[in-house]
């Protein structure tokens, strides 16, 4: 009888599948964005922490939603709904303005976008770091 039940254990024990390793956990959204951030070249990187103290500035802050760096390391700002066509070339205006006091003699292109999921692109801003010349294009 002893034989009998160590060879039903031993039969139970070598039957037994362990369980599969758990995958290994998907990274968060804060920590794919951290990453992504990290690969986002210096000077970009710094304009880009710049043009987020414009954003939660008075003068802009009912008008930046958001700032963000494309696929293709470009700068932009989503505006709010709210912002009408016709004021967006006077808030590029604005916003180009104090970039180029901060990084005098350096050229900034800007993505426009409107809030939506994902944001829709409607122009680009360009200041001239030369000539600190600003424009803007609707798309």
């Amino acid at each position: 009888m002893r034989k009998l039940l160590v060879l039903a254990c031993l039969f139970v024990i070598a039957c037994h599948k362990p369980e599969p390793a758990a995958p290994p956990p998907t990274p968060s959204a804060q920590q794919r964005r951290a990453e992504r951030a990290a690969a986002v070249p210096e000077a970009i990187q710094r304009h880009w922490t710049f043009l987020n103290q414009i954003r939660q500035d008075d003068a802009v802050s009912g008008s930046i939603s958001r700032t963000l760096v494309n696929d293709q390391n470009q700068l932009g700002v989503v505006l709010y709904s709210s912002v009408t066509p016709d004021k967006v070339p006077d808030l590029m205006r604005e916003v180009l303005r104090q970039m180029a006091a901060k990084f005098p003699g350096e050229d900034t292109t800007l993505g426009v976008y409107m809030t939506a999921s994902p944001p829709r692109k409607i122009g680009v801003a360009h200041l001239d770091g030369k000539t600190t010349e600003t424009s803007y294009t609707p798309l």
